[in-house]
């Protein structure tokens, strides 16, 4: 990692080391969710919620930019790809594809990118996403920007399948080991497992939060547990903006991961 992506990276965190961030980018893959079909509104509520960042793709971005003009405004992770995981395109089969490219993210005024890396897909898919992130990393070093890779379960041979933890482990190495910033990805389902994927990792591993839960009080016990095993922060979005009582939600969640 240069010089100017630790600064830009570090800059993501809190003074403790961690993030809480909220995604925002659920409309470039799975279209207008429950909750999610006035964007800006939501995309203005969780900037109230006063995480460290934001996710979000790049046309909603534009919308919003003024948000991100604010004094003490969350950073910017902007999500430059596309990956088929709506039930309604499961028809077209695995693919992924690049949506911009890093250095237009950053003249967008993205802090960071992020990217998926999904496991499980079909047909060579895997290592075209492979080289897509590869060749996104490789410009976003030249121009001094994190990247983020989302690692995924996602594919066709794996959908409605457990987490198969040993091809978990070493797409996330994978993705630190050609070059990533840091990943995002689901947790592989006990704690044992999440220290075995953290300290295989050598940079610093966010979770996500995945679908909407009720059970509240599980969620703040399996984000303290989760930076009880090391990761580096949490990444939600529909337990946030899915929920009656977001900024509530959000606050909580905040403040358990600043505190750490």
């Amino acid at each position: 990692m240069t010089t100017a992506q630790t600064l830009r990276f570090n800059r993501l965190l809190n003074e403790n080391g961690r993030a809480f961030m909220i995604a925002i980018d659920h409309g470039m893959v799975f279209g207008p969710l429950q909750g999610l079909e006035d964007a800006v509104s939501v995309v203005r509520t969780a900037a109230d919620c006063k995480p460290d960042a934001i996710v979000l793709g790049p046309g909603l971005f534009e919308k919003t930019a003024d948000i991100f003009s604010e004094p003490n405004a969350p950073k910017v992770v902007m999500r430059i790809d596309f990956l088929i995981a709506a039930e309604s395109l499961l028809y077209a089969g695995d693919a992924h594809r690049v949506v911009i490219s890093p250095r237009r993210a950053q003249s967008l005024g993205a802090d960071a990118v992020m990217m998926f890396l999904s496991l499980d897909t079909d047909n060579g898919v895997f290592a075209e996403n492979l080289e897509a992130v590869t060749t996104a990393i490789n410009e976003a070093r030249d121009i001094g920007l994190p990247v983020i890779v989302e690692v995924v379960p996602w594919g066709s041979l794996g959908r409605d399948k457990p987490v198969d933890f040993a091809r978990l482990n070493t797409v996330v190495r994978i993705a630190a080991e050609i070059g990533a910033t840091a990943v995002k990805t689901v947790h592989p389902g006990t704690p044992e497992l999440l220290t075995r994927l953290v300290e295989s990792t050598p940079v610093p591993l966010f979770v996500l939060g995945g679908p909407k839960t009720e059970e509240l009080e599980g969620l703040y016990t399996a984000t303290t547990e989760a930076l009880s095993c090391g990761a580096a922060g949490a990444v939600y979005g529909r337990n946030v903006w899915q929920s009656g009582s977001p900024t509530e939600i959000a606050g909580r969640l905040r403040e358990t991961i600043r505190a750490f």
